[in-house]
């Protein structure tokens, strides 16, 4: 489903992984002065939970789904409901190159990217190489009739969260 805030681009869509149902909820304390949609992809720092913005090459996982809106401010003391995303799990992803539309190719299946958050959306960030968690198992014009054009952008892509950071 698209957003209604402006953003052009939606947030990771997870994908069924075998056998598995989605992670369950859970709270987790909300760093300062947060705001963030449901939807929303989350990262653990210090302790809390902050909105993923700009490149996150360097941000590792354990990454969270904001499961309701916060639209106020938090308190560092505050706890908000989560689920985590598991390593392991797949998710359909827009592709950027820092923030800008980017393209995906076969070529690309088996690389690790990065993560980017800008305007309450994340992206696959094929900028970012370096300390990368999201590994590219297939790209749009294989599973998706609509989108058969290779260079399309923003390509988009099925990506499985990987722990280790690295591309091999």
């Amino acid at each position: 489903m698209a957003r209604t805030d402006g953003a052009d681009k939606i947030n990771p869509k997870h994908q069924a992984d075998e056998g598995k149902t989605g992670a369950p909820l859970q709270q987790i304390q909300a760093a300062d002065s947060q705001t963030w949609r449901r939807g929303d992809w989350l990262y653990l720092s210090s302790g809390t939970v902050t909105p993923v913005s700009g490149a996150t090459g360097g941000v590792n996982p354990p990454w969270y789904v904001a499961a309701e809106d916060q639209s106020t401010s938090t308190a560092s003391s505050q706890d908000v409901w989560v689920r985590a995303v598991p390593v392991g799990s797949r998710w359909e992803m827009y592709v950027t190159a820092s923030g800008t539309d980017g393209a995906i190719a076969q070529s690309n299946v088996g690389t690790r990217y990065g993560l980017y958050g800008a305007a309450g959306a994340c992206t696959l960030d094929t900028d970012v190489e370096n300390n990368a968690h999201l590994e590219v198992s297939k790209i749009d014009t294989v599973y998706d009739d609509l989108r058969s054009v290779a260079a399309e952008t923003p390509g988009k892509c099925i990506v499985k969260v990987r722990d280790e950071g690295t591309n091999t």
